[in-house]
């Protein structure tokens, strides 16, 4: 439990951090002030790069919930017949997450219609 703790906080500490590295970067090397930063209407200037992510969620929802699914490595010798029944639950998991995808459309368009588009939550 620890390890997988430490590793998620050090992939995501260490990603956002890589994050405002590159951030820095790219602000020093387009010249960008903090004050036009602030000016930026992210609202609508990124309504479509929003809208293309939500649709390849969407669209690999079927390979996204596969991935999830999959199977752990373990160095553990597993008889056959548990095998079989593991590999049965793990198919009614895949057909079960799968079928939730039109819940993540769902929870997409609240996001940019009620959170984005009317608190104005996106920028």
């Amino acid at each position: 439990m620890m390890k997988s703790l430490r590793r998620f906080l050090l992939i995501s500490v260490g990603g956002l951090t890589v994050l405002l590295l590159l951030g820095m970067v790219g602000s020093v090397i387009t010249g960008t002030r903090p004050d036009e930063v602030t000016s930026l209407n992210l609202i609508s200037e990124w309504k479509w790069y929003r809208i293309s992510l939500y649709l390849v969620v969407v669209g690999a929802w079927p390979w996204i919930a596969r991935y999830a699914i999959r199977p752990q490595r373990s160095d553990v010798a597993v008889p056959e017949a548990e095998r079989k029944e593991e590999a049965q639950k793990r198919e009614a998991d895949y057909r079960a997450m799968k079928a939730q995808g039109w819940k993540i459309a769902l929870l997409f368009a609240f996001i940019e219609i009620v959170v984005i588009q009317q608190f104005g939550l996106g920028g």
